[in-house]
């Protein structure tokens, strides 16, 4: 009896583990899924602002664009954003796990990690509530340095300086972190 209730014991822990592994996975996938959405749909939008008004036009749109986008991929108890070392936007302000995340991303990638490689995800307790939380690096290539970089334009500068006054998104170099993508949901 005590054979089998030991057999019965290790075979539901193991299914347990199982199936805590595929609804890991599952999670791994979900968010890896909304982060090449909303990466996809702001690039798209940002290359059509620049091919139709230039770099101002991709500061105004990304301004106004990226938060409705954000909102818009924000359902099913999934809530996705940006967020940064150095913001732009006050209203992205790094959480206390952004903050470690972008540390630990910056120490890997001083170490000589690829920055479009740098992924994190795993399930943390907030406030007493479980959490799916997963983040990616946003690696910074030239294109990002017209508005992100060390030298840029004046009608740059003052777009940047109307609508972010507070600003320290710039001075980036191609191969920086720009900031992570950051998705979380309940469980």
């Amino acid at each position: 009896m005590r054979k089998t209730f030991a057999a019965l014991t290790l075979l539901l822990a193991s299914t347990g583990s199982a199936a805590a592994a595929d609804d890991m996975a599952k999670l791994k996938a979900d968010g890896a899924n909304l982060i090449k959405t909303y990466a996809g749909t702001l690039q798209k939008a940002l290359q059509s602002a620049v091919q139709g008004g230039g770099p101002v036009k991709a500061i105004e749109v990304c301004s106004v664009t990226s938060p409705e986008v954000a909102a818009d991929l924000s359902k099913n108890g999934w809530t996705i954003s940006r967020t940064s070392q150095r913001i732009r936007n006050p209203k992205s302000l790094p959480d206390a796990y952004e903050q470690a995340a972008l540390v630990d991303f910056l120490v890997r990638l001083d170490g000589g990690e690829k920055p479009e490689t740098l992924v994190k995800a795993e399930i943390v307790t907030e406030n007493g509530q479980k959490m799916f939380r997963m983040v990616k690096a946003i690696p910074v290539n030239d294109v990002c340095l017209t508005c992100h970089g060390t030298d840029l334009k004046p009608p740059v500068q003052d777009a940047l300086g109307k609508l972010y006054p507070s600003d320290i998104a710039t001075g980036f170099k191609a191969g920086d972190i720009r900031g992570i993508f950051t998705v979380k949901k309940a469980l």
